[in-house]
């Protein structure tokens, strides 16, 4: 009876474990698929913000035309963008410390109100309201946070997939935007929206519209499904140097600021110095072609949208093409090749003619003048071509300048508050603001020269790029 008894307690103790680690492992799969969900919905923020960065451009020049201002501002609407994500990165970076769900609520709350802002503007004719309402949509950039949150949560062995999906999120953004454009361009009716009244639907106001709804869906979704994740190291990415972090913000993010410049080695500074550049020309590439296009090829908003779809297509496949050549090239000589790649571009988007030839009416020049003027000025072929090589090579560049940058950066400065992550956010958004500000003022200037004003110092900054890199050749291994 007693080895009965026994038998039957051991049969009993062995339900209670089966049924314990049953338990236990189901509570592990709702936590990892928790985990793949905010993920995903991280990623999608990712693709969305560069959607709605870009979905601006084709219409920005006629959009600042319609609402009474000049056509050369439209670089400068643009621009407001990441001027205001300079300023938004850097909080973001600090409420991170606390947790990713909020910030990425608030960060979907203003780009659906700055959205919608850029949108009234038509309807209101206030250039005002298009400025606030792009300022508004940088300081909702949730690039910050997307960056810290790979950083932080994404295991080593997963960290190279996981930043490969965010690249290819933003590549898919750069595509669709210009996509989108052009597509609404196709739309125009007026509509009576509770709340807002009468809404003005067309190409230009279509954009913000459409992204207003986006954001506004989207911050549901995260309300609704968003799980804060697990942080592989909490302390480091709180206190950047695993150390306790203190109470006060302020005192804790100056602390971090200090630790970082001086981990701030030669590689890194050269590192910051290349991504600046890229995104800076980049920029000028991108964000004067409805200018240029319109006064010298009489393009139009599709026109111009169909190039930056063309253009943003081919991110993805040649962002696969470097990381296949990265395996038996080192970063360092795949950049010097990437550098003349672009700076090939640049020089078929230099008008040559115009440096000696004053006189643009053909009908006054002589036929030999007049072959001359046609072999060395951009015409739309060679415009194009120009465009895609130079945003190609600057593009594929960037993968492997921050391939490099991580390398090269020290441990403790790729963690915390003011990490190498924002870093490099803060430098590349600094370039497009300063690209699109530059814009500006070469429209200002001159729109006949608008393309030497641009790309002659773009030119030069390029050959400056590739001798720091040969300079520190031997400094930029890892």
């Amino acid at each position: 009876a007693e080895r009965r008894m026994s038998k039957m307690e051991g049969r009993d103790d062995g339900t209670s474990v089966s049924v314990s680690s049953s338990s236990k492992s189901k509570r592990e799969r709702k936590k990892a698929k928790a985990q793949i969900v905010s993920l995903v919905l991280n990623l999608t923020s990712t693709f969305l913000y560069m959607v709605n960065y870009y979905v601006v451009g084709p219409t920005s020049s006629k959009y600042m035309s319609e609402l009474g201002g000049r056509e050369e501002w439209g670089a400068f609407l643009i621009g407001m963008t990441p001027w205001a994500a300079m300023f938004s990165a850097v909080l973001y970076s600090v409420w991170t410390n606390s947790g990713f769900r909020r910030p990425l609520i608030f960060s979907a709350a203003m780009l659906a109100t700055g959205n919608l802002l850029y949108a009234s503007a038509y309807k209101y004719d206030s250039v005002t309201y298009a400025l606030v309402g792009r300022a508004m949509t940088g300081l909702g950039g949730p690039r910050g946070i997307n960056r810290r949150y790979i950083a932080d949560t994404a295991s080593v062995e997963s960290r190279t997939s996981v930043s490969a999906a965010f690249v290819a999120c933003g590549a898919l953004g750069m595509a669709v935007g210009p996509g989108l454009a052009v597509f609404l361009e196709h739309f125009k009716f007026d509509a009576d929206v509770p709340l807002l009244g009468d809404v003005q639907f067309n190409g230009m106001t279509g954009p913000g519209y459409v992204m207003a709804v986006a954001w506004g869906l989207y911050a549901i979704v995260l309300v609704l499904a968003f799980k804060e994740p697990v942080r592989i190291d909490y302390r480091a990415a709180a206190g950047g140097d695993g150390g306790k972090q203190s109470e006060n913000i302020v005192v804790d993010f100056f602390r971090s600021v200090k630790a970082a410049f001086k981990l701030m080695t030669l590689p890194v500074v050269v590192c910051l110095a290349l991504l600046f550049v890229n995104k800076f020309v980049a920029e000028e590439t991108t964000s004067s072609a409805p200018m240029i296009t319109k006064s010298r090829y009489g393009w139009d908003v599709s026109d111009v949208g169909s190039l930056s779809v063309g253009i943003g297509l081919l991110v993805v496949p040649l962002t696969v093409l470097v990381g296949s050549l990265a395996r038996s090239h080192e970063d360092r000589d795949l950049l010097r090749y990437l550098l003349s790649f672009a700076l090939f571009g640049v020089l078929l988007l230099i008008d040559f003619s115009a440096l000696w030839e004053s006189e643009r009416e053909p009908s006054k020049l002589t036929p030999l003048r007049r072959e001359l003027v046609w072999f060395f000025s951009p015409g739309p072929f060679k415009y194009v071509v120009g465009n895609v090589v130079v945003f190609s090579g600057l593009q594929a560049s960037e993968s492997v300048t921050m391939s490099l940058l991580s390398k090269v950066v020290s441990p403790r400065l790729a963690a915390g508050t003011f990490n190498s992550g924002l870093l490099s956010t803060e430098l590349g958004t600094f370039g497009r603001a300063i690209g699109d500000t530059y814009i500006s003022l070469a429209g200002l200037v001159s729109l006949d020269m608008m393309l030497n004003i641009l790309f002659i110092p773009a030119f030069c900054l390029l050959v400056g790029c590739l001798i720091l890199i040969d300079r520190h050749y031997k400094v930029l291994s890892a």
